[in-house]
């Protein structure tokens, strides 16, 4: 017999009775608080967020359009917070529908998309610029070697399909060298516009918000994120605090409340909905029913200090350098 049969049948039929209610009463407690979380504007559902690359276009080589596409997409699947659609699918289905797509989406073509490919969001991509220089270095022996660095520039838009209302648009740019091919310069360059920074902005928009469920100590803060989250060890969250919640009279709601920032904290593990993290920097306790809110892209202080004292480095060096000349 386990120990939870035991526990329901330990004691008199009264005892019972008294057990069985008060599990009751906790299952009913922790399903409530589970529901009011999930129904929190802007936190996540179960339901994955549907994306679609609908186009990507370019006057370039079909080649790095393709490159541009896939990296494009393993960016937004790299997210975890997005379900990307295959290419080759929405081609097929749009194939079928004669279904024509430009780079520019309109609300009514947009909400076609929407319906014809059970998306929610269509994602419209553009090579803007995908060039070449050949340039060198030389060793201190004379010996001069070349190599080709490759440039590029890229837009991608994300559009509700739901309104046909543009909701992010993020203008991208990469390099890549290589010593024996500039189309591989190019490739190289392409793929590092669909980097950190893309991702960094559409966090920003998407990014999963939770409920803080409990804090003990600087290493057990226990996040409530919602199933099917995707988010991984070593993402960070911002938590925070509702600061002012009426303004003139008017009771502001949780969601446009000005808030004040507590803590940033790292996932260390993930269990299900709850995220257990650390604390990695903080200006007050985190209590349960704090905000947390992921972090397109985290500096620490320690890092915005050693950035700082560099930039001071540069500039007292140059001034050297411009007094030396000038006494010469």
């Amino acid at each position: 017999m386990s120990a939870f049969n035991a526990y329901l049948r330990g004691g008199n039929l009264m005892n019972r009775h008294r057990r069985v209610s008060q599990l009751l009463a906790f299952v009913s407690v922790l399903a409530a608080f589970a529901s009011s979380v999930a129904a929190e504007p802007g936190l996540p559902s179960d339901a994955p967020i549907r994306v679609g690359i609908i186009s990507f276009t370019g006057p370039f080589n079909q080649q790095y359009l393709q490159y541009g596409s896939n990296c494009l997409a393993d960016a937004l699947t790299q997210m975890g917070r997005f379900q990307v659609v295959e290419r080759a699918n929405i081609e097929r289905i749009l194939a079928e529908q004669r279904f024509q797509v430009s780079g520019f989406v309109d609300p009514h073509t947009a909400a076609q998309l929407g319906q014809i490919l059970g998306i929610d969001y269509a994602v419209v991509g553009i090579l803007d610029r995908c060039d070449f220089k050949t340039e060198s270095w030389t060793e201190k022996n004379g010996t001069r070697h070349y190599y080709y660095a490759g440039n590029a520039e890229a837009s991608v838009r994300l559009v509700d399909t739901s309104t046909g209302t543009i909701v992010a648009s993020v203008r991208l740019n990469g390099s890549g060298t290589d010593s024996s091919s500039s189309s591989k310069a190019c490739l190289d360059a392409v793929g590092a516009c669909f980097g950190v920074r893309l991702i960094a902005e559409l966090t920003e928009l998407f990014g999963i918000k939770g409920r803080v469920l409990e804090a003990s100590s600087g290493d057990k803060v226990y996040i409530y994120l919602g199933a099917g989250s995707g988010v991984k060890p070593g993402t960070h969250f911002e938590i925070t605090r509702p600061s002012v919640t009426q303004v003139g009279g008017m009771q502001l709601s949780e969601e446009t409340s000005f808030k004040e920032r507590i803590a940033v904290v790292k996932v260390t593990e993930i269990s299900g909905a709850i995220a257990r993290a650390r604390v990695v920097e903080s200006s007050k306790n985190i209590q349960a029913n704090d905000y947390a809110v992921q972090l397109g892209r985290y500096i620490s202080p320690g890092d915005k200090l050693g950035s700082a004292l560099l930039t001071v480095a540069v500039i007292v060096l140059a001034v050297l350098y411009g007094l030396s000349q000038s006494g010469e």
